[in-house]
């Protein structure tokens, strides 16, 4: 998942207008992560 937060953030720095649209795919991604791991943290713990 690292490599495509790294492409997403480059390709945000590039394209100055599609800056947004960059930074809510970079927030859409990191929200992703975040909930697959609570939800695997409570599938262990049940």
């Amino acid at each position: 998942m690292g490599h495509v937060v790294r492409g997403v953030t480059y390709r945000a720095r590039q394209n100055g207008r599609q800056s947004r649209f960059g930074w809510l795919l970079f927030i859409s991604a990191v929200n992703l992560m975040l909930w697959s791991a609570v939800i695997a943290l409570i599938a262990r713990a049940t």
